[in-house]
């Protein structure tokens, strides 16, 4: 009999995860996002045991559809469409951090790759659940005893996800005692369990590398190695058994116990504890795990505002000459040093890089490069490198080398050739790039007194959601729509940013009292 966490009388699965990660994989919309209330139990912040579900789900699901375990384009065409997924929320995940989550999930284990926090895992093991789903078109009985058995895989591990019956709002349990099927494929979309988020008053200078940037890095370093750590019930007992391995001793053991610890409090906002584990880490001078630690140093000091600390920390991982980790640091090391105005040791750094046997590592250091170059007045070095990165096709930083491709092309007066860079940025759906590029064409259109093209480059700058890139463009649209004489649709393209706390709001409304004073 199909396992039902302890509600033996229900079609329906047993807990209140299961219940949402069954609407998610049955593309019902309404039905999942009625659900995430009712995650912990209805109470904000996060629930340790809850992901563990989603997790084993995953782990069922990509069984069932590669029996034999994906091949590596498959699991980076899972990884793309993950990214897709996820690009519009307030979570977007890397390639890295997917890839890695889906091979400790393959080997069916209660793993997860070494510095994806357990709120991606969890988020990345759901999405991979309901796009596999989805997409072979798993019907409503086959869905719910996956997530049935992924629940009871869960409690025999030693989770606890909360069950449905227990304390949560009334008006969040109307929308669970009734099974519903799927109401379309409307895809996955983008709601996931909230996450308590930390907040500090202290202040610090403003890192230089960007958090998101290093994340990346550091994931893919980590998916490289293959590092992993087990996924814990709880904090404590993580930190416990990480304290217990490095008094053991092991020369292999400590120092990768060091640097998970190290992982751990920083994500705890230890970071004076993050620190020393990373230099205890680094200590052992383990050929691995040193470096690795090197890294994270790098990247905890950056964050903290300590440039010259960061820099240390990179060059030492640099020197330790590891074919994974030397590259990844050494792009670190280049924004710092451009920031610093130090070009010539930054272009040092982003070469060696860019031959990184990790492609994210060497392509977002060959775009760093070429923004380098072109800021140089290199033109020619400049656009290699961006073409570079275009040909790749990666899904990440292509988009972002053919907007950086079309500036320098543009700025040589080579308007076509920036212009098709420009349409090549927009249709590859980057969540960045897209709304990014659509803007500049808009530019670039308007001032070649293309006004159709131009127009329709601007709304769909505007329609992009990205709040900066579209409050840029219907100023930008209502600018072009009165030297074009169509002044009320001007108005209307400037109301578009009125109330949306917009830096260009101000000049909406000088332009709004303006048009209303002409027309008297």
């Amino acid at each position: 009999m199909a396992f039902t966490a302890g509600t033996p009388n229900s079609s329906l699965p047993g807990t209140f995860v299961g219940r949402w990660l069954r609407a998610a994989m049955l593309g019902d919309r309404e039905r999942r996002d009625q659900l995430v209330g009712a995650l912990n139990r209805g109470e904000a912040g996060w629930n340790d045991d809850e992901p563990a579900v989603s997790v084993a789900c995953c782990e069922l699901v990509l069984r069932r559809v590669w029996p034999d375990g994906p091949r590596q384009a498959d699991t980076e065409w899972l990884s793309s469409l993950v990214q897709a997924s996820l690009a519009g929320t307030k979570s977007p995940v890397r390639a890295a951090e997917v890839e890695a989550v889906v091979r400790a999930a393959v080997r069916g284990q209660v793993d997860r790759a070494v510095n994806v926090s357990r709120y991606n895992t969890g988020l990345i093991c759901g999405t991979v659940a309901a796009l596999l789903s989805m997409i072979n078109h798993l019907a409503d009985a086959e869905v719910t005893d996956l997530v049935k058995e992924a629940e009871r895989v869960a409690f025999e591990r030693g989770w606890h996800p909360p069950m449905v019956g227990t304390a949560v709002d009334p008006d969040i349990a109307g929308a669970l005692p009734q099974p519903v099927g799927a109401r379309g494929r409307q895809g996955p979309g983008g709601s996931q369990p909230r996450a308590a988020h930390r907040s500090s008053s202290a202040t610090k200078p403003e890192p230089i590398v960007s958090a998101e940037v290093l994340a990346a890095v550091k994931a893919a370093t980590a998916a490289s190695l293959g590092v992993e750590l087990p996924l814990y019930r709880n904090t404590e007992e993580a930190e416990a058994a990480f304290r217990e391995a490095i008094a053991a001793g092991d020369p292999d053991q400590a120092p990768a116990a060091a640097c998970s610890l190290g992982c751990l409090l920083q994500e705890n906002g230890d970071v004076a504890g993050a620190t020393a584990a990373f230099r205890l880490a680094i200590d052992s001078g383990h050929r691995d795990h040193a470096p690795f630690a090197a890294l994270f140093l790098g990247a905890l000091l950056n964050e903290q505002g300590d440039v010259a600390g960061a820099t240390a920390a990179f060059r030492l991982a640099i020197e330790s000459g590891n074919a994974e980790i030397a590259p990844a640091a050494a792009s670190c090391l280049g924004v710092l040093l451009q920031a610093q105005g130090d070009v010539s040791g930054a272009r040092a750094a982003y070469e060696l890089a860019a031959g990184s046997s990790e492609d994210f590592v060497a392509l977002g250091a060959t775009l760093c490069l070429a923004a380098l170059l072109s800021g140089q007045g290199d033109a020619d070095a400049a656009k290699a490198m961006y073409l570079r990165v275009l040909d790749s096709g990666d899904s990440m930083n292509a988009p972002m080398a053919a907007v950086g491709l079309a500036e320098l092309l543009a700025r040589h007066g080579d308007d076509e050739g920036a212009a098709a860079a420009y349409r090549q940025a927009i249709g590859s759906g980057h969540p960045f790039a897209s709304p990014a590029a659509a803007l500049s064409l808009g530019m670039l259109l308007a001032k070649r007194g293309d006004a159709q093209e131009a127009e329709a480059a601007y709304r769909k700058a505007i329609a992009s959601g990205d709040a900066d890139v579209a409050g840029r463009a219907a100023v930008n649209l209502g600018a072009f729509l009165e030297d074009q004489g169509k002044l009320d649709d001007a108005k209307a393209a400037y109301r578009q940013v009125i109330g949306s706390g917009h830096a260009g709001e101000e000049i909406a409304r000088q332009r709004l009292r303006t048009l209303r004073s002409k027309s008297r």
